[in-house]
Formats: C-alpha cells, sequence, structure tokens
C-alpha cells in the first residue's frame, strides 16, 4: 500500500478515532489542542492548584533535585494559571453581592449570566 493511500484510508481514520483521545483539538491551523482533566468539583480545582504551587515551592528550594527547575516550575504555574476559574469567579461575586445586600434583591442577573445548553453528541 502506498504512503498516500494509506493516509486517505478508512482503516486511518478509524485508528485516528479510537486512539488518539488524550488531545482535543481546538484550533488545528494554530496546532493548538487541550487535554481534559476529570475532576469532581471546584474543591478539586482548588486542591489540585494548591498541590502544583506546594511543587513549585518546593522545585525552588536550593537543594532540589531538578538540574534547572525554572522550566519546569513555568509550565506548571502556565497550568495553574489555566485552572483557576475566572468565569466562575464573576458569578461568585455577583451572588455574594446580592446576599450581602438583601435590600434590593434582584436575581436577574443569574439569567444573564448562566446559560444552558445541551451536552455534546458524540
Amino acid at each position: 500500500m502506498k504512503t498516500d493511500t494509506f493516509f486517505q484510508s478508512p482503516e486511518l481514520n478509524h485508528l485516528v478515532k479510537n486512539h488518539f483521545t488524550l488531545l482535543q483539538s481546538e484550533n488545528p491551523k494554530k496546532n493548538l489542542d487541550s487535554v481534559s482533566i476529570r475532576l469532581s468539583g471546584y474543591a478539586d480545582v482548588i486542591d489540585l492548584t494548591a498541590d502544583l504551587l506546594k511543587v513549585s515551592m518546593m522545585a525552588l528550594d536550593t537543594n532540589s533535585p531538578f538540574p534547572e527547575p525554572e522550566a519546569n516550575i513555568r509550565g506548571v504555574l502556565s497550568i495553574v494559571l489555566d485552572l483557576l476559574p475566572y468565569e466562575e469567579a464573576a458569578l461568585l461575586d455577583k451572588l455574594r453581592h446580592q446576599i450581602l445586600s438583601p435590600s434590593e434583591p434582584d436575581w436577574n442577573f443569574i439569567l444573564q449570566t448562566v446559560t444552558l445548553s445541551p451536552p455534546p453528541i458524540n
């Protein structure tokens, strides 16, 4: 089988669909992919973030077993930035404001903030 024919074959497409599952392509033109992490809630996100920060702090120690920890720490800190719940923070601020200002309860912001959509069909 020629190489060009193999790359266009249904067999290869089947293998790709069944075995290339870790990376989810977000923008193929820019080679941007994502990896999902299964967590059981925001507490897990916070715990994971704290663990990543603690490991980075330990790597900065002068007795670190890593020869050049800066590059490793930079990678871990970029993951920490991705884990921070920025969008949820805006909702938490609005909820906090409504709870601390009970004289003017206005819960209409929830309808503007939260959007529900059906789960993706695989």
